[in-house]
């Protein structure tokens, strides 16, 4: 636990931490009260900043989250992202398998298999992949965007996955 005696201590932390971070006119927020809360410089904020909104009492200048520019997605592609490469899955079922992730890599593998919605995804009930205490091959989902049925093949991975996760988390067909 940290006791400090200095009220300002924190304060003068933050300066120093938005100094380092390359704001030169940090000084001018020290100035008193009547600054406190938002900045009067230009110099305490990039140039690219456009309008300065509202500011925590404790840092007395305009931290660059506080700032608009625009739209986030100025300049970027917007629109249908590609595909992953079957080099990029592996990485994210590897990921998923070291770090334990049951829940995840079933859910994963199970989105591969079937390229369903998300919303359709974690809707899925036990019942719909399993039978009698067995990982169906296939299956037939309705989508609710479309009302359209869906059918896939549940793959031996994505299977085994889905085993695992319904045997460690104690999941019951209803």
């Amino acid at each position: 636990m940290l006791v400090v005696d200095d009220d300002n201590f924190f304060r003068k932390i933050i300066l120093q931490v938005l100094r380092d971070l390359g704001y030169t006119d940090v000084l001018e927020a020290e100035r008193g009260p009547q600054y406190q809360g938002y900045s009067t410089g230009r110099a305490a904020y990039p140039a690219s900043a456009c309008i300065a909104g509202a500011v925590p009492e404790f840092l007395g200048v305009v931290p660059r989250s506080y700032l608009y520019c625009g739209p986030w997605n100025k300049g970027k592609l917007t629109g249908q992202k590609p595909p992953l490469k079957l080099k990029e899955i592996w990485a994210i079922r590897i990921r998923l398998q070291l770090g334990n992730h049951t829940r995840g890599l079933a859910l994963f593998n199970l989105a591969i298999d079937s390229k369903l919605r998300g919303c359709d995804l974690v809707a899925l009930r036990v019942k719909d992949v399993a039978h009698g205490g067995q990982i169906a091959r296939r299956a037939i989902i309705l989508q609710r965007k479309t009302q359209r049925p869906v059918q896939f093949e549940i793959t031996d991975q994505t299977r085994e996955s889905l085993a695992t996760w319904i045997a460690k988390a104690d999941l019951k067909p209803e």
